[in-house]
């Protein structure tokens, strides 16, 4: 056997630079358990995680899964999704609903950004929608959203 006789003071430490390309090397969680309901045509921030990368040349593999998007409004609005740097928008998704429906559509986003820095960056989770208001994002079933950002080395 090869293992025997194996201490933990023989087991070599594998850092991020044994690690190949495309390795993912963190990943970050967050919930929103809130429900969050907005007439705003401007983004409001609906959930938020930090996260501190290993190189400035990794990438940063934002998304959101889980929970719900609703509207019963008499309109037919258009929801906008984004994920945001600070004030610097990395992404958006956009979904349109229909005047009647009063449905539950799955909330599930995506974005990707290379920060370039090693200190803690924090991504905000942000919707809007054109006309009304509306559920932006609330918890079904008890499944409230998940955000998450993963960290892909270079």
């Amino acid at each position: 056997n090869q293992l025997s006789g194996m201490t933990h003071a023989s087991v070599p430490t594998l850092t991020t630079g044994h690690m190949p390309a495309g390795s993912v090397l963190q990943v970050v969680r967050s919930t929103n358990p809130a429900d969050t309901n907005t007439s705003s045509t401007s983004y409001v921030t609906l959930a938020s995680l930090t996260i501190t990368p290993n190189s400035t040349t990794n990438e940063i593999h934002l998304s959101t899964a889980g929970g719900k998007m609703n509207h019963n409004i008499g309109i037919s609005p258009s929801y906008w999704y984004a994920w945001f740097r600070g004030s610097t928008q990395i992404s958006q998704n956009s979904f349109w609903g229909n005047v009647s429906m009063n449905t539950d559509w799955p909330l599930n986003t995506t974005g990707i950004d290379t920060p370039g820095v090693t200190t803690a960056v924090t991504y905000y989770f942000k919707g809007k929608v054109s006309a009304g208001s509306g559920w932006l994002m609330h918890d079904t079933a008890n499944q409230p959203p998940l955000i998450t950002a993963t960290e892909i080395k270079a």
